[in-house]
């Protein structure tokens, strides 16, 4: 299934902020929530990937029920993985927030 990397300060507001807080432990097996959490909503999934400088990462991802991909001419739904990187995208400016590779 494509990955859809997005920051996850784009995702301030549509994702609990106890969980975004979280991230390192949820990774780690460190879940710090209650059984009455709504992390259970996200259909979270761990993600490995391999870059240059970092041969074993681990980004947490989750399946929203599917994504919009608006063109010029068209809207395309398409079900993917939204893995949330907790640095900036962009370098030093503000360009993006997301990158898609579908």
């Amino acid at each position: 299934m494509p990955v859809v990397i997005v920051e996850k300060n784009v995702l301030n507001g549509l994702i609990d902020s106890f969980v975004l807080d979280n991230i390192k432990n949820i990774l780690e097996g460190k879940w710090l929530g209650d059984s009455n959490s709504k992390i259970y909503n996200y259909k979270f999934r761990i993600i490995p990937f391999a870059s240059l400088g970092n041969k074993n990462g681990l980004l947490l991802g989750f399946k929203p029920d599917y994504i919009k991909i608006y063109s010029e001419d068209e809207i395309t739904k398409k079900e993917a993985i939204i893995g949330i990187y907790e640095d900036n995208l962009s370098g030093y400016s503000d360009e993006y927030g997301a990158i898609i590779g579908l």
